[in-house]
């Protein structure tokens, strides 16, 4: 009876501490899932964070983009009326104040967008030389006003890579825009040449300026969101500090690097480094670089006035203001313009009316431009306008746009705010298109 009795005692004891694991056991599982709870609320919430931060700056690249073009636009168009000495003057001074405006606000929004994730590299194949060059040209009327010398210059490159054209673009708009900012005197130069890379090929490209300099404390905090060389009340050189930031992160998002050396009162060197893959397909069609080719940039952007004898264009806009804009630069080009506010009207003109390009705006009320694009590739404006060119002209530049535009149909694309240049390229396509079309056709 004691044995049994004691036997009883720990089977009971036994019991007692299962009972106690089975509710600590059952304690651990509901804090698990409480846990849980609050980690997917938290994940949930910084999704909902995430979201409305990229709808936000979708809007406010949008709402932003649209009035700045009616500004640069306006001021364009006056620049072509009789003006004064004094107003002339005026006129110079507002679009300067209007293109440093739209650089803060450009600096911010791809900050804001590189915050958030939202920056990707492509890979496409293009020409690295066209780039370079089209880069310089961008700058060449800055660099004649202040008097100095921009030149390209390239050695022994292979022409045609696989990579991010746009984001490269930028970093040198960035390093080149820089260069010349602190730039009072002499030159900027850019050189690119072909290096090894783990991909096979490697672009090293050289900004060299003959400006200000920086010191070696500078150089260590440069490439910091907000930095400015130049900080004392009385600075002379504005700018958000974005701008070397910016391509600091473009550069990481390549998986390349880049550099700096600089010497007070002589100039600096801004290095970039970036992988390419080679694209061969294109050999053939690529331009024979020479050792050592120089391209002098100064009066690259002049470009002769083109004409366009005529041709009929349909511009689908619902801003007046930006409209008008756009139909007086069209006119530039001696185009005839007829205008529509959305696109249920476009496809009732291009029903009745023949037309050689279209240029559409994304966002509009009653049809949109991606929506229109699409009737009018399925042949609902009738089959003779199925091929027609489409130009989507946008506020809209955010990431994965110009891929939202060609996948409703859309030719080509380019965003506000706008200018002659950006028309007579879309025109220039738009009649090998058409030309294309017509030695298809025979």
């Amino acid at each position: 009876n004691g044995f049994l009795g004691k036997h009883m005692r720990e089977l009971r004891q036994q019991r007692e501490a299962l009972k106690l694991k089975n509710s600590q056991v059952i304690k651990v599982r509901r804090d698990l899932e409480l846990t849980n709870e609050k980690l997917e609320y938290s994940r949930d919430k910084a999704l909902e964070g995430v979201r409305m931060k990229n709808t936000f700056l979708a809007n406010m690249s949008h709402e932003i983009r649209t009035p700045m073009n009616g500004v640069f636009g306006m001021i364009d168009l006056l620049y072509d009326t009789s003006l004064d000495h004094d107003q002339e003057s005026l006129l110079t001074t507002a679009r300067s104040s209007a293109e440093t405006l739209m650089r803060i606000i450009n600096d911010i929004l791809d900050f804001s967008k590189i915050e958030a994730g939202k920056v990707s590299i492509e890979k496409m194949p293009f020409n690295i030389v066209e780039v370079v060059e089209m880069s310089a040209a961008l700058y060449a009327d800055t660099a004649t006003e202040k008097e100095i010398n921009l030149s390209v210059h390239f050695e022994e490159v292979h022409p045609w890579v696989s990579g991010d054209p746009h984001r490269y673009q930028q970093i040198l708009n960035n390093l080149i825009s820089n260069a010349l900012k602190f730039t009072d005197s002499g030159s900027v130069e850019v050189y690119l040449t072909q290096i090894q890379a783990p991909t096979g090929l490697g672009i090293l490209t050289e900004i060299k300026d003959t400006g200000i300099g920086i010191s070696q404390s500078q150089i260590l905090k440069l490439f910091k969101p907000f930095t400015q060389i130049d900080q004392s009340h009385h600075r002379k050189y504005d700018g958000t500090g974005l701008g070397l930031s910016i391509s600091k992160n473009l550069v990481e998002l390549f998986q390349g690097t880049i550099d700096c050396e600089s010497v007070e009162g002589k100039g600096s060197v801004f290095s970039v480094v970036l992988p390419f893959a080679p694209h061969h397909e294109s050999e053939a069609s690529a331009p024979s670089i020479p050792i050592n080719h120089k391209t002098l940039c100064n009066s690259a952007n002049k470009g002769s006035r083109m004409d366009f004898n005529g041709m009929q264009v349909l511009l689908v806009e619902d801003n007046l203001v930006n409209q008008e804009v756009a139909r007086r630069l069209l006119l530039k080009l001696n185009c005839v313009v007829t205008t529509a506010e959305n696109g249920k009207i476009a496809l009732e003109y291009l029903q009745t009316q023949e037309f050689g390009c279209v240029f559409m705006d994304c966002q509009m009320p009653i049809m949109d431009g991606y929506e229109t694009t699409q009737r009018i590739r399925s042949g609902a404006a009738g089959l003779s306008t199925r091929n027609i060119f489409i130009s989507a002209v946008t506020a809209h530049a955010m990431r994965g746009e110009p891929e939202k535009c060609f996948e409703s149909g859309m030719d080509h694309y380019f965003s506000k705010p706008f200018g002659l240049k950006d028309f007579r390229y879309a025109l220039e396509l738009a009649n090998q298109k058409s030309e294309t079309q017509t030695i298809a056709t025979h």
